[in-house]
């Protein structure tokens, strides 16, 4: 409170009441920025740096007061750019208002055209496109013409043309024409057509045989006209003869036609002749008759007889038909007169008992009238003049029985035997074999073997050997002692027992005094 005296607008005093505040200084951010190489003015303070500034502007405050101004200032770089242009060989190329008539890289300063609001610096690249070429092949007919981008063209050549800026860079194309005139193609056709008939090309029909021409336009493999050369010959009907025949009483089919009776047929087959015409057929047919056969033939006694699948045993005549079994393909009838060989055989000799040294001639006896063809084999043959011919000469050392085996011309098998007994002059009992044995396990007579009057006279046993009838050797020691057990036979052969049945054997050893000795005859195994 002030009191002024007489202050007052009626000459008193004047009392003051000051109600008083304080204000604040007031504060202002600015944030800005200037071009690099530039300066910033503000309040009449340059700067030429980036940073943080600050300023106080006194009054300046809206409350009167002081104005405290802190100013952030940036510095913006200038602003690049590339630009990649190119321009047709022999042109320019124009940038902000400057003119480039060779490739290469250029630069240029736009003051204050960033987009900050600096300069702007571009760079550009700048390359040369050459005139781009192009080669094209083609044709045309004979007589006619080609047609390339507006131009026509009636021969055959290399032509050039530039067509402006149809190139795929832009620039001019230089188009390179090959250009060839193609000819009439030309065809030749050979056909036929069969007798009274046609033949139909391309919608024409022909009715003769001939040379025709045709042209079909545009129908040729390079488009143009095609020339066809027609050769039409004309077929005559094939002919077919055919000579068959048929069995008695039966029938002859050809391609559905049935006949019973012989003569000569015609038949016309459409289409069916080897170049696609008819086929005319003369069937020339025969009936042939049946065919008769006679069969004389022998089998074995015992044996059967096989003919047609069909067996006899029995001798006759038969009859039968064997479809289809002649020559001409028709039934045969068979006459078959069959008979039977009998097999019966039997041995004589003059004398069936000789003295050591003799001989007697062995003579057999068949029921056939040729003996040419036989073969013979006799057994054991050691003593005999021959084993295969017919009437042998035995010379027997010991009783010995022979057997005979003969095949016939036609298989058939002839079985006999004869026992030659032989009387020793001295020493016969120096040895001892028995006629028969059983090999049954009772302890007598179990094995064949020779018994000798004194084993002390017998230096070697050479071979003993015993043969079946059949003359297979079932049994054999060579080489052995007097009382070596091998010479022994349990009357088996490979392992088994053998039946009942006469055996013949051969016996040969060394006597003490250096003298070989032999003895032979039969045995009978008894089961």
């Amino acid at each position: 409170t002030q009191i002024q005296n007489g202050a007052g607008s009626n000459g008193c005093d004047l009392e003051i009441t000051l109600n008083l505040s304080e204000n604040t200084i007031e504060t202002q951010t600015i944030n800005e920025s200037f071009c690099q190489g530039g300066t910033f003015e503000l309040n009449g303070e340059v700067y030429t740096e980036a940073g943080t500034y600050t300023q106080v502007q006194p009054g300046a405050g809206s409350n009167g007061c002081d104005l405290e101004i802190t100013l952030n200032l940036a510095e913006n770089a200038v602003e690049t750019q590339t630009i990649n242009e190119s321009f047709c060989q022999g042109g320019s190329f124009e940038l902000n208002g400057e003119v480039y008539t060779e490739a290469g890289t250029y630069t240029q300063i736009q003051n204050g055209a960033g987009s900050n609001g600096c300069d702007l610096e571009i760079t550009l690249n700048l390359s040369e496109n050459t005139i781009e070429t192009q080669t094209i092949n083609e044709s045309f007919c004979q007589g006619g013409t080609f047609e390339l981008n507006g131009e026509v063209y009636t021969e055959a050549g290399t032509y050039t043309q530039i067509q402006n800026g149809a190139g795929s860079n832009g620039c001019d194309l230089e188009i390179t024409l090959n250009l060839s005139e193609n000819t009439i193609e030309i065809q030749t056709i050979n056909e036929s057509f069969c007798q009274g008939g046609s033949f139909e090309l391309n919608g024409e029909v022909y009715t003769e045989a001939g040379t025709y021409t045709q042209v079909q336009p545009g129908a040729g493999s390079n488009g143009c006209d095609l020339e066809i050369t027609l050769n039409l010959a004309e077929n005559a009907v094939e002919t077919q003869t055919i000579n068959e025949s048929f069995c008695q009483g039966g029938t002859f089919e050809l391609n559905g036609e049935v006949y019973t009776a012989a003569g000569t047929y015609t038949q016309v087959q459409p289409g069916a002749g080897s170049n696609g015409c008819d086929l005319e057929i003369t069937l020339n047919l025969t009936e042939n008759a049946i065919e008769t056969q006679f069969i004389e033939d022998t089998f074995c006694e015992g044996d059967t007889y096989s003919f047609n699948e069909q067996i006899f045993s029995e001798p006759g005549n038969y009859q039968f038909t064997v479809a289809g079994g002649a020559a001409n393909g028709c039934d045969l009838s068979v006459t078959l007169n069959l008979t039977e060989r009998e097999t019966d055989a039997a041995i004589t000799a003059e004398a069936t008992t000789l003295l050591e040294g003799q001989s007697v001639r062995l003579i057999p006896i068949f029921p056939l009238d040729d003996t040419s063809t036989l073969a013979i084999d006799w057994q054991p043959s050691a003593s005999l003049s021959c084993s295969n011919c017919l009437t042998p000469l035995a010379t027997p050392e010991e009783t010995t029985r022979y057997f005979l085996t003969v095949i016939d011309e036609l298989g058939c098998l002839y079985l006999s035997d004869i026992r030659i007994g032989v009387t020793r002059v001295a020493d016969d009992n120096l040895v001892y074999l028995p006629n028969a044995f059983s090999p049954n396990d009772d302890g007598a007579n179990d094995d064949f073997r020779p018994f000798f009057k004194d084993p002390g006279e017998v230096s070697i046993i050479n071979k003993f050997q015993i043969f079946s009838r059949w003359g297979d050797m079932v049994h054999t020691a060579e080489g052995v002692a007097v009382n070596s057990p091998d010479l022994a036979w349990d009357g088996s052969f490979r392992g088994r027992p053998m039946n009942s049945a006469f055996f013949v054997y051969q016996l040969q050893f060394t006597s003490a005094d250096g003298r070989i000795k032999t003895r032979s005859g039969d045995v009978t195994l008894i089961r």
